[in-house]
């Protein structure tokens, strides 16, 4: 998982034997989780600086789960332009995207409307990545 080093990511955590009091660990700061089920529950990430951070879940402050994967504080991602700005309805160009801060290692997306799903984006460098338009009707 990732978000923004500035925190405010809502973080769905599946498992067992989860109860009241559980409180979600990003490197050493802890947050409160919400405890949806004893299989689910929701963490919002602190502020943190960027880069990554081991995951865990304690239920007393002092026990803890085994690391899970790694949470990744990105900087601020900014998009500059894309290019082409206009597309066919039928979807299939490439549309190049020019920003800052494009993380490698994260499952960006693209979003061309709030009617259409998000497409996965291909990781180019920092400050490009590409889509694949999806088709539009109008």
């Amino acid at each position: 998982s990732a978000g923004s080093f500035q925190g405010q990511v809502t973080v769905t955590v599946l498992g067992t034997g989860f109860e009241q009091g559980m409180a979600c660990l990003f490197g050493e700061l802890a947050v409160s989780a919400q405890v949806a089920s004893s299989t689910s529950a929701v963490c919002t990430s602190p502020t943190h600086e960027p880069g990554s951070a081991a995951f865990r879940l304690t239920v007393n402050g002092v026990e803890e789960s085994p690391a899970g994967p790694e949470f990744l504080f990105h900087t601020h991602i900014s998009v500059t332009r894309a290019e082409p700005s206009t597309g066919l309805s039928r979807g299939g160009g490439l549309v190049a995207v020019h920003g800052v801060n494009f993380p490698p290692d994260v499952g960006l997306a693209c979003h061309f409307s709030a009617l259409i799903r998000p497409v996965p984006a291909v990781y180019v460098s920092p400050i490009l990545v590409h889509c694949v338009a999806p088709a539009y009707t109008v």
